[in-house]
């Protein structure tokens, strides 16, 4: 299994550590993941949204964007 790392930065998006994917991080006030977030628009004007794996450990079925982290070296 390969192991997924994210880059830690502070409020200003300096790098100041790391990340294991599923191991335990409790936020703070000094630490930040970087992610992303898109939003699909068709020529309609309607939104493309998709609906999370019921087997995802974090909100399985839920309706939302596209999004995620951006992995170390990304």
């Amino acid at each position: 299994m390969k192991i997924i790392k994210y880059t830690l930065v502070d409020g200003v998006r300096i790098p100041n550590g790391t990340y294991e994917r599923d191991s335990e991080w409790k936020p703070d006030d000094k630490s930040y993941i970087v992610g992303i977030n898109n939003w699909i628009i068709n020529s309609e004007g309607k939104f493309l949204v998709q609906q999370r794996s019921l087997k995802k450990k974090n909100n399985p079925g839920k309706w939302s964007s596209t999004n995620g982290l951006v992995e170390m070296n990304e």
